[in-house]
């Protein structure tokens, strides 16, 4: 035989070859990708096995979009990883019934949105899903969605509130990091971790309560937020993760519960100053805990003022453990003197301010003075 054709032959079973070697599947796979993709008006979609399409990609150009709740009779249960990403002329979305997952990246930098409706369907919501939204002001999230993915709401630097339904257990990395106008947020009892750098960067919000369903906050999740100046960590959580609230230069006290048992490299009141090019201390930064505590050797190692709190389940004056002395506190008092509601156990040691083992007019006076600001019956 020539051996240019033995050449040619050789050659062209290396090639068979190595095709027959790809990974199994491998071509099955593209294959049917390209034959169920189809188009439909300003639609690209893909056909499953199960008879339902998925939205792949949008190729119109219009502001306001309604997506189908069908494609040529079949039910759209899916927007497709990346199918809006970058249409920057849109400014609102209505997703249909139909839908119950919105995939990755489906609708990132999308910089003109300023409305979007989820349906009761939504069960998931992708990583990076609405990330870069810089118009986005607001979002409902309805109580059906289980999942928001990482960095889902990223970078949507005009939202300036979001609600969180109680069907979310868990707050992913960077949510909603650097949403720098999001004052205000409602997180679920729900939810029983807060995901590193979850809402890093939120530089508007002003206070956050965690609910004491939380048992961990992770690292820098709450770092240069920079309005922030009161959070409250209930007993429920265990950890608090490095940097955590790092860069909060705003926040000058903060109470931790005997429940915390770790607390990372500069979690709290430390920030870096330009001015020195070196890390500093919030001024007068003060860790109200217990004696012995993993708060209280935080405070020391850290050169930080540290008030012990002098009961472990309750601040003294503070009789409806809502964190505050106020006038309901005062009333229960007043009716323990005038001996119309005598109080006992528990009670009678938290109204006892002074710790002298009468409840009487010095105590009431105190707990004024520590409501006015006068002076502080917690240190």
């Amino acid at each position: 035989m020539n051996k240019k054709i033995l050449s040619g032959l050789c050659a062209l079973a290396l090639v068979l070859g190595s095709a027959a070697a790809l990974p199994q599947g491998f071509a099955k796979i593209d294959s049917a990708i390209t034959a169920s993709a189809e188009t439909y008006g300003d639609y690209d979609y893909t056909v499953l096995d199960d008879g339902t399409v998925v939205i792949s990609k949008y190729i119109g150009s219009d502001e306001e979009v309604t997506i189908p709740s069908t494609i040529d009779g079949k039910k759209v249960t899916s927007i497709g990883d990346y199918a809006f990403k970058g249409c920057t002329s849109l400014t609102s979305v209505t997703i249909p019934d139909s839908v119950t997952s919105i995939g990755k990246s489906a609708f990132c930098d999308c910089t003109s949105l300023t409305s979007v409706t989820i349906p009761d369907s939504v069960t998931s919501i992708g990583d990076s899903a609405f990330e870069e939204c810089l118009s986005l002001t607001s979002i409902n999230i309805p109580d059906s969605v289980t999942s928001i993915g990482d960095d889902a709401f990223a970078y949507c630097e005009s939202l300036t509130s979001v609600t969180i339904p109680d069907s979310v257990t868990s707050i992913g990395y960077r949510t909603f990091g650097y949403c720098t106008s999001l004052t205000s947020v409602t997180i679920p009892n729900s939810v029983t971790s807060i995901g590193d750098y979850a809402f890093v960067g939120c530089e508007s919000l002003t206070s956050v309560t965690i609910p004491n369903s939380v048992t961990s906050i992770g690292e820098s999740a709450f770092s240069y937020c920079t309005s922030l100046t009161s959070v409250t960590i209930p007993n429920s959580v265990t950890s608090i993760g490095e940097s955590a609230f790092s860069y909060c230069t705003s926040l000058t006290s903060v109470t931790i519960p005997n429940s915390v048992t770790s607390i990372g490299p500069s979690a709290f009141g430390i920030y870096w100053d330009e001015e020195v090019s070196d890390f500093s201390k919030v001024d007068g930064f003060t860790i109200y805990g217990y004696k012995g505590s993993t708060a209280e050797t935080y405070a020391k190692e850290n050169g930080f003022k540290f008030v012990e709190l002098q009961d472990d389940t309750r601040k003294k004056g503070d009789l409806n453990d809502n964190g505050k002395i106020d006038a309901s506190d005062l009333l229960q008092v007043k009716s323990h003197i005038k001996k119309v509601k005598p109080l006992e156990g528990d009670d009678f040691t938290c109204a006892d301010v002074d710790g002298n083992g009468a409840i009487n007019a010095a105590d009431l006076l105190k707990m004024k003075a520590h409501m006015k600001g006068v002076s502080s019956i917690w240190g």
